[in-house]
């Protein structure tokens, strides 16, 4: 049917029939996950994430490939099980909900999302994208750390013992090769040989004694390395057999054989002899632990009835005084499985059967009220017991047991209390802790509040925390007003423990603690406070004696994260600290200024290194990551010895988790650093590798300086962290502890003007204590970037004196905001601070005037610091776009200035003058040109200025109207080829983004252009700074990925690696400005509906679709589609363009030209024609709840960028409709063939013949 309304239209009609019928039950399904693994599971990189398990309930193999798993319910495509994976009946898949996105058949699977442990939806999707064959919704309840849930399950699979540790075996010693392998075969005549017992070995000293049954002391010392062991074992019923596994016991190697075959070799060589010796030693006390060598591969080389296991033991040399081979072969067999209800399951299980026994109950009691202080008694209710369940409860925090108090009515609350709750079952099992606080606070308090955040701590009467002591927790936060109010809901309620703090500070009246939060079960617990990001444990910082302008700390944590270095973030607060019990009152509580501190620690959102487990003793698992520091130890530790650095406290791992072997591998690497810092030529003797090599440089400078410019006396002697992430460098930090800085009333730090404070004050250039830093600053590279780093930041950076007090302004400013309070409470939280520790009062008077001291300091300190320095060129004219023709010059020097245009350094290496450095000015610019220029004055160390760089551009500029970001790749498929596998097992490592010159005539300028957001690239010193009329240019993220996928065509257009950052697959923000700040594009992308979903399965990009988009057509989701095509189009176009006319014809086949074309047939080929629209009622969860609903579903031609369609309905074919309420969308799948299928649904579920009768069409345009 045709129509034309000024442009032209097409429509294809349907009516509709149904047709209802069975549904089929999936075999397989999700039987367990973990949302808070801590310890349970840790994956190939070491870390302890979030897993989930797929079980096959079937009699056959399902083949997953193509399977989907999915948090959400509106995405059922979020992450693909790679094809070529399949799971054999009553087997298990356990899959990382990791967000790391691996997704090669054979290894390690990982899902490009994680588990919330406050609950959400889970599912696992059939390959056609929209059936789900086993969900958890609306969403699963609420996780507990450690503790996993899923589908209760008995049966599976058995094990049974074929070979045990005593079984009867043959033995023979060779003293030749006459038997060649004949002797491993199922037939071989082993008569002759000497019969026995397992274990074989001799013990000539002690150790194995016990475990010897055949000893071949006589046959094998000095005589021969190797031994021969036959042991049969018998096989019933070889067809159900899941599995097989060999334990053994091996002192020092072992070569295994299964019925003549092969089939692994523990320290053993590859082709042993028949006097072969093992590789190694294997130490007893691994000797003595049974090592499972997996044999599930070699299942099809037993025979029904008799087999033989053929071993031949190994010695590491003929000499040794032990040797022993004690295996043990079990075979796993099917047996009936059943699957029951779902349930928590306090010992997790992945990979294995789940149990039936309901060992914690899901109902959690709801306890009435919130946390809260309240001024008059209240009555509290519980409930969420079931038929068969009780609830007991405490009412003095201690943990609810089956004969504690039995709740039976309303609970009155008339002073401090803190309720505890479970369910209790009549068979034994209990769920979830609950508990609820709620403080009495007294009349002095009652209208108390702070344009501050008030924290509450109530250990209900345990005293003064010396030790660790259990208390109550909660966070106030300031409203929309600003203002916190003592009555507020808490936005933080938790239980955990308090403890005094500090080494010296330890005895102040006003002490510092560390807080520790717990979960309802008394475990360490997460939480968030104040929009931090969520940990356990976190410091309150006392501010007492020595900072009595109440902000050092947080100062000089703030800038080294302004440096990009990660410090502990911080937030002044006001603390009410109830220790003496009974009421909250402010005489009795109320401690002041305090600022709620990140404690150091490992952590994603702190200090961001690899989680290190006990099986993490070899290469690259070993080298991280770890925390360290130069500091006082803890009671009971004894750290650790560094060459050159004396001993050091460990950190992360702690001294009593760290092995013998991680300890070992951290002390070599530091001693290797030490000995290339210290050699003369700053190099390790024996590698060559540069003392640089060995740590994070920009970390370390950072360290030092911000260190210097506070003039900390306890600096890197005390509290001087570093930290090793995995396969990387050392890095200095976190810095920590400021209080004695900045002119303090400590005394030895008041003179700004010295590099070094008073008395034993940390050295700046050179101290025996810490002789690292010292060392290093005597290299002159290191010590110009040293230099540089400095100036750099002075000048517009975190060192400037601008942004220096802007900070401090803004912390003074929360201190000075006056909130109205009751008649003798002071107006400000600094006044109400030195009111209640008027024994440290502010110097000269008043907080004002601390702050004053502050300031004045640190801006004579940072002025003085810039006179010890060459100061550094300055351009006559400022950089930018120019004529050509332009001079430039420089400002007056009693330095010589030396520069080059091409934007390499002036100075080279080691310190002297580059051959390509030029002196003497004017410089005439007749195109685009990179000034780099320094200032020199002597000799010395710091003869050499940090440099100067001006971009001076000539000819057009790349800008919004001649510059498209054309395509960003950011979900690749996974590595699935020899050749990238080689390179990489890492997806998001083949992401790229493509750039595209749409100018006709110019050829465009792009020194300058960068990506501010998304990635961290700037294109002036890439590969590629010019871009031609019509010319792509590619950034990738691997160069050796994109060339292993792509190949080497692509060469001259690739400009150069983000390698640090990676595009994240749900979307974010990408900011592509010029020269000029100019932006070029700015978008988020997303990988759900309205924006293609397609380009975010992985494989297909995301491509725009718009020749020359305006800055607004980039947040438009329907400007992007997907690419047609897996791997998307670099340097190149999918898109396509109909060619003739909208209305023709040609092959005859009834259906227009503009119609086969957005659907993706041929014009020319009659049997070539679009799919009519497909009708059908599907289950979909919509809201969290599923039903059934009427869907369509349509091909899209993906190229088709010069044609419009879209889905429309109508129940009268008079009025249609499209879009939301009337059609919502349900998903698009590519086909990988240039089209997609899209699938929409009606608004209601489908109700049958009580569903109105609806036809659909597509409306096709082009405009």
């Amino acid at each position: 049917m045709r129509g034309s309304f000024g442009r032209v239209m097409a429509m294809i009609w349907l009516g509709l029939w149904l047709i209802a019928g069975p549904t089929a039950w999936a075999d397989v399904l999700i039987t367990e996950f973990l949302a808070g693994n801590d310890t349970v599971l840790a994956d190939e990189d070491g870390d302890f994430r979030d897993w989930i398990e797929i079980f096959n309930s079937g009699s056959s193999t399902a083949d997953l490939g193509g399977y989907y798993l999915t948090d959400e319910s509106g995405n059922l495509t979020k992450w693909q099980i790679p094809a070529g994976t399949s799971l054999e009946p009553s087997s298990f898949l356990v899959v990382f909900a990791s967000d790391k996105d691996r997704a090669v058949a054979g290894e390690e699977l990982h899902t490009n999302f994680k588990l919330s442990t406050s609950g959400e939806y889970l599912a696992l999707v059939a390959a056609d994208g929209s059936t789900v064959l086993s969900e958890f919704s609306p969403e699963f309840p609420a996780q507990s750390t450690d503790v996993s849930y899923g589908l209760q399950q008995s049966g599976d699979r058995t094990d049974e013992v074929v070979v045990d540790v005593d079984g009867s075996c043959r033995v023979w010693v060779p003293d030749s090769d006459v038997l060649g392998l004949t002797w491993t075969g199922l037939g071989f005549d082993d008569s002759s040989w000497t019969a026995g017992a397992l274990g074989v070995g001799y013990e000539r000293s002690s150790g194995y004694q016990d475990l010897i049954e055949t000893d071949v002391e006589v046959a094998m010392y000095n005589l021969n390395g190797s031994a021969y062991i036959r042991v049969p074992f018998q096989v019933a019923d070889v067809n159900e057999l899941l599995g097989l596994s060999l334990e053994l016991q091996y002192d020092d190697g072992c070569a295994i054989y299964l019925n003549g075959t092969y089939v692994a070799g523990p320290n053993a060589p590859a082709a042993p002899e028949w006097d072969s010796q093992a590789l190694n030693d294997h130490p007893d006390p691994q000797s003595l632990t049974f090592e499972t060598i997996d044999l599930g591969d070699y299942l099809h080389l037993l025979q029904e009835g008799e087999n033989v296991l053929a071993l031949q033991g190994m010695n590491k040399n003929l000499s040794s005084s032990d040797f022993l081979i004690r295996p043990r072969l079990v075979a796993s067999r099917r047996s009936e499985s059943t699957i029951g209800a779902p349930s928590y399951f306090t010992t997790p299980t992945p990979g294995a059967v789940n149990g039936m026994d309901q060992l914690m109950l899901q109902q959690q009691v709801v306890i009435s009220e919130a946390s809260q202080t309240f001024f008059s008694s209240f009555q509290v209710t519980l409930s969420g017991a079931e038929v068969g369940q009780e609830i007991r409860y405490t009412l003095d925090g201690s943990l609810p047991q089956r004969e504690g108090p039995l709740y039976s009515g309303p609970i009155e609350i008339t002073g401090s209390t803190q309720i505890r709750a479970r369910v209790f079952a009549d068979s034994g099992a209990y769920g979830p802790t609950s508990t609820e606080t709620y403080l009495f606070v007294s009349e002095d308090l009652r209208d108390f509040k702070s344009n501050l955040p008030i924290i509450i701590l109530d250990n209900f009467g345990g005293g003064r925390p010396d030790n660790k002591t259990e208390m109550f927790m909660a966070v106030i936060p300031t409203d929309e007003s600003g203002i916190a109010a003592i009555g507020a809901p808490f936005q933080v309620a938790t239980r955990g423990t308090m403890k005094v703090r500090g080494s010296s500070s330890s005895s102040w009246n006003k002490y510092s603690m560390s807080i520790e939060a717990w979960d309802g079960d008394d475990q360490d617990h997460s939480i968030a406070p104040l929009g931090f990001p969520a940990e356990a444990d976190w410091v309150l910082g006392s501010k007492y004696q020595f900072d009595r302008a109440l902000m050092r700390n947080d100062l000089a944590y703030r800038l080294s994260n302004d440096l990009g270095e990660y410090a502990a973030r911080t937030r002044h607060v006001e603390v009410l600290n109830n220790t003496g019990g009974g009421e909250v009152s402010y005489a009795g509580a109320y401690f002041g200024v305090y600022s709620l501190t990140e404690k150091i620690k490992r952590d994603g959102d702190r200090v961001d290194v690899e989680r290190m487990s006990a099986t993490d003793t070899i290469e690259p698992e070993v080298t991280g990551g770890y925390i360290f520091k130069e500091d006082r130890l803890d009671p009971g530790d004894s750290g650790f010895t560094v060459d050159g650095a004396g001993r050091m406290a460990h950190v992360y791992p702690k001294e009593e988790d760290i092995t013998a072997e991680q300890k070992a591998w951290l002390v070599s690497y530091l001693n290797a650093f030490d000995d290339a810092l210290n050699d003369p030529s700053w190099s390790h003797p024996e590698s060559g590798k540069h003392f640089t090599e060995y740590i994070k440089q920009g970390a370390w400078l950072k360290h030092h300086w911000i260190n210097t410019l506070t003039k900390n006396v306890d600096g890197f002697r005390l509290s001087g962290y570093y930290y090793k992430d995995r396969e990387s460098k050392v890095g200095a930090g976190p810095v920590w502890d400021f209080d004695r800085t900045m002119q303090s009333t400590d005394g030895r730090d008041d003179n700004p003007e010295t590099w070094d404070g008073t008395g034993d004050s940390s050295k700046t250039w050179s101290d025996s204590r810490f002789p690292w830093w010292g060392r290093a600053l005597e290299n002159p590279d290191f010590r110009q970037a040293h230099t540089d780093f400095w100036q750099s930041q002075r000048a517009d950076g975190a060192f400037s004196w601008a942004h220096v007090e802007a900070v401090i302004d803004e912390f003074d400013l929360v201190l000075n905001t006056e909130v109205a309070n009751d008649i003798g409470i002071e107006g400000t939280a600094q006044e109400r601070n030195f009111a209640k520790w008027s024994e440290v009062s502010p110097r000269n008077g008043s907080h004002a005037a601390e702050v004053t001291i502050l300031k004045d300091w640190l801006r004579s300190r940072m002025e003085w610091i810039d006179t010890q320095y060459t100061a550094r060129p300055e351009f006559d004219r400022s950089p930018g776009q120019v004529a050509p023709g332009t001079v430039v010059s420089f400002a007056s020097s009693a330095a010589t200035i030396y520069y080059t245009l091409d934007g390499s350094d002036p100075r080279l290496p080691g310190g002297d003058v580059s051959p390509s450095a030029i002196t003497g000015v004017p410089i005439t610019v007749d195109e685009t040109r990179v000034i780099t220029a320094r200032a020199r004055l002597g000799t010395g160390l710091t003869s050499w200025s940090g440099p100067v760089q001006g971009l001076f551009l000539v000819g057009p500029v790349a800008d919004a109207s001649n510059l498209v970001l054309s395509e960003v790749h950011y979900a690749p498929r996974p590595p699935s080829s020899p050749e990238e596998l080689a390179v990489s097992s890492d997806a998001a490592d083949f992401e790229f983004i493509e750039c595209r010159n749409i100018s006709d005539v110019d050829t465009i300028d792009l020194h300058g252009v960068r990506f501010i957001a998304g990635i961290d690239f700037d294109f002036s010193s890439s590969a590629v700074t010019s871009l031609a009329p019509g010319e792509r240019v590619l950034l990738v993220r691997s160069l050796a990925a994109f060339r292993a996928r792509y190949g080497t065509s692509y060469n001259d257009c690739i400009a150069g690696e983000y390698a640090s950052d990676k595009l994240d697959n749900a979307g974010e923000r990408i900011h592509l400005v010029n020269a000029f700040d100019q932006t070029i594009a700015d978008f988020t992308y997303s990988d759900t509906f309205p924006w293609p979903s397609a380009a975010g399965n992985p494989g297909y990009s995301l491509v725009m679709r718009k020749a020359s988009p305006s800055l607004s057509d980039y947040l438009e989701a329907r400007s992007w589609r997907s690419s047609g095509w897996m791997d998307g189009n670099p340097d190149a176009s999918d898109s396509s363009r109909l060619v003739g006319s909208p209305g023709s014809d040609h092959d005859g086949d009834g259906w227009m030209h503009l119609l086969e074309y957005v659907q993706g047939t041929r014009e020319d080929e009659g049997s070539d024609y679009p799919e009519p629209l497909s009708v059908a009622v599907q289950p979909l969860e919509v809201e969290g709840v599923e039903s059934s609903y009427l869907t369509v579903t349509y091909v899209r031609n993906l190229t088709a960028d010069d044609a419009e369609m879209e889905l429309q309905v109508s129940e009268d074919l008079v009025g249609w409709n499209t879009g939301e309420p009337h059609l919502y969308f349900v998903t698009e799948v590519n086909q990988g063939d240039g089209t997609s299928r899209v699938t929409y649904r009606r608004p209601s579920p489908h109700r049958g013949d009580e569903t109105p009768e609806c036809y659909f069409r597509l409306r096709v345009w082009m405009p």
